[in-house]
C-alpha cells in the first residue's frame, strides 16, 4: 500500500480513514487497507440495515421475520437423517 496516510485530525477523513490513520501511526509495519474495506462495508451495511427496517415496519416485519412460508422450505427431516438415507425432496441430488 503505497497511499498516504494523513493525520486523524483532518476533517476530511471519515471514521474509518481516522481508525486507520491511528494504526499506522502505532504501527506502520502493518497494512491496514483491509481494514478500510471491512470497516467500510460494515458501516454500509449498518445504514442499509436501518433502511431496511423502515421498509419492514412498514409492511408489519422486524428483522428477524422470516420470509419464506413453510411450503418454501420443504418436508422435515427426522432427526436421525444422514447422507443418503434422507427422503427424496426437490433439493436432493439425483440418486438420493
Amino acid at each position: 500500500m503505497n497511499e498516504k496516510i494523513v493525520g486523524p485530525d483532518d476533517a476530511t477523513l471519515d471514521h474509518v480513514a481516522r481508525i486507520q490513520a491511528a494504526w499506522a501511526r502505532e504501527r506502520p509495519d502493518l497494512d491496514v487497507g483491509p481494514q478500510g474495506v471491512i470497516g467500510r462495508l460494515h458501516r454500509l451495511a449498518g445504514h442499509l440495515t436501518e433502511e431496511l427496517l423502515v421498509v419492514y415496519r412498514r409492511h408489519g416485519l422486524g428483522e428477524g421475520t422470516s420470509t419464506c412460508s413453510p411450503p418454501c422450505v420443504g418436508p422435515a427431516l427426522p432427526t436421525n437423517a444422514r447422507p443418503g438415507n434422507s427422503p427424496r425432496t426437490p433439493w436432493s441430488p439425483p440418486g438420493r
